[in-house]
């Protein structure tokens, strides 16, 4: 029976195709496993078991896949993390960046404006006060010069005050009137012909009348005579402002001298007496009062006597005001105040000395 075959061949692939197509095992597949399972029970599990192995085989990781896999999860691990904590670490930065902000704008609210600060009106106000007085030193600093200098040439020239007012009258009555002025000058020109000898004195004049000596070699005499008196006035003037530069020098080496000494003193003063920030200022006080009563001191020894004498005096003051110790009585049976009662040993002694506390 060729022709059924055939046709049964015919139905049995159309079925695979289609099983093959929905993936549901046709009756075909079905039957030869239910013979088989039932034919032999032993190579349907084995042929499960290796299913099942083959299944594990494929379905089981490998080593290198482990290991991708947990540093892919540490990876994702510390980026979630770091996501998390940039985002808290923004929030609070904004959140602070809004307080700060709503901090500022009030601070600028109540800030005045720059022009208004109170800080920038009183520094305005010290300017002010003190254009003034740079004004006034810029205006003074020359005629300060002009007077030092005209100090010094005074003094090189030796003239005091009342020449100078003099001199300076006469230059003014000169200017503003010449008609009044003439006989002064005219005084002024006899003096000076009197003090170069031009003008003879009275006693070569009787000795010209007397025929002594003739009149051309007293006027010599007479010059002579002068410039022997100037040059000894010069000489006089030289020796004396000597002396006062020397005096000067003298005094600023004594000056110092003093301060030296008298600093050193203070030092180890400072260093010896516990009570020195105490006293110092007294101290200092009194000296000035001394030296302003009395004149400077002549030598750094005097000025420091001067000051250890204070000083002295000062802490005598002190020692007044410092309160006093009272002395420690001794007790009636000398030596100790302390009692002399023995301490009790056992409970006899404590009875004992109860009843004589009781007695």
């Amino acid at each position: 029976m060729p022709p059924a075959s055939s046709a049964e061949e015919q139905e049995g692939a159309v079925s695979q195709e289609t099983a093959a197509g929905t993936g549901v095992p046709s009756d075909q597949d079905a039957k030869p496993s239910e013979q088989s399972s039932g034919s032999d029970p032993r190579d349907a599990k084995a042929a499960e078991s290796s299913a099942a192995g083959d299944a594990d085989a494929k379905s089981a990781p490998s080593l290198l896949d482990v290991v991708n896999k947990a540093l892919e999860q540490e990876r994702d691990g510390k980026s979630s993390g770091s996501d998390g904590q940039d985002g808290k670490s923004d929030a609070k930065a904004e959140g602070d960046g809004e307080k700060k902000t709503d901090a500022e704008a009030e601070a600028e609210e109540e800030k005045p404006p720059f022009h208004e600060h109170p800080r920038w009106k009183k520094v305005q106000a010290e300017l002010k006060e003190l254009r003034p007085l740079k004004q006034s030193i810029e205006t003074l600093t020359p005629r300060a010069e002009a007077f030092d200098q005209l100090q010094t040439y005074v003094r090189e020239a030796g003239l005091d005050t009342d020449e100078v007012n003099e001199g300076f009258a006469v230059m003014r009555a000169m200017k503003n009137d010449p008609e009044r002025v003439i006989p002064v000058l005219e005084g002024y020109l006899e003096r000076l012909r009197a003090a170069t000898g031009h003008t003879l004195t009275p006693e070569l004049k009787q000795k010209v009348s007397q025929g002594y000596v003739d009149e051309a070699t007293a006027l010599e005499l007479s010059r002579t005579q002068s410039r022997e008196a100037r040059a000894a006035a010069a000489a006089d003037a030289a020796l004396k402002r000597a002396e006062e530069i020397q005096g000067e020098s003298k005094a600023e080496a004594t000056k110092r001298d003093v301060v030296a000494a008298v600093s050193e003193w203070d030092k180890r003063w400072s260093t010896s007496d516990p009570d020195y920030t105490l006293k110092v200022d007294r101290v200092k006080k009194d000296i000035r009062a001394h030296v302003l009563e009395f004149g400077p001191p002549a030598t750094s020894q005097q000025a420091v006597e001067i000051a250890e004498k204070i000083r002295k005096d000062i802490d005598a003051e002190f020692k007044k005001l410092a309160p006093h110790r009272k002395p420690v009585q001794p007790s009636p049976a000398g030596g100790s105040s302390a009692s002399a009662t023995p301490s009790p040993k056992s409970s006899l002694d404590v009875v004992n000395l109860a009843l004589g506390a009781a007695a």
